[in-house]
């Protein structure tokens, strides 16, 4: 955690992913995900932290992005189980790409550490 606050001091926010503390919520799985998230979002001041992506997912999570102020609301809050940064990690097996001669479909982005590629008809023995 404070290297997460670190960044979000140096930088004015940072992404994360929250895990959720089911205890004491009435219903199945899924409504007390639903009753977790409810309970947690609507004390969190918008100022400080803002929802990313869906708030109806299937899973004990949410991915938000947090200012300092943020962060230390839900490193208190009875309502979360864990804080992690918000990552994307790349795939393990691109090693394989020239094993079946899969050409770079498309270029790498400045935006994004992405690459995709592609096999073509004639580099899959057909």
């Amino acid at each position: 955690m404070p290297a997460l606050l670190q960044q979000a001091r140096s930088s004015g926010h940072v992404r994360i992913i929250v895990t959720l503390r089911l205890a004491g919520a009435a219903g199945g799985a899924s409504q007390a995900i639903v009753q977790a998230r409810s309970r947690l979002l609507e004390r969190l001041p918008s100022a400080h932290v803002s929802v990313l992506g869906g708030r109806t997912w299937s899973f004990p999570s949410v991915v938000l992005e947090a200012d300092a102020t943020g962060l230390n609301l839900l490193a208190r809050s009875p309502f979360v189980a864990g804080i992690e940064p918000d990552s994307l990690l790349r795939p393990a097996d691109a090693g394989s790409d020239t094993d079946v001669g899969a050409p770079q479909a498309v270029r790498p982005s400045p935006f994004s550490t992405r690459v995709y590629k592609t096999a073509t008809r004639s580099s899959v023995g057909g």
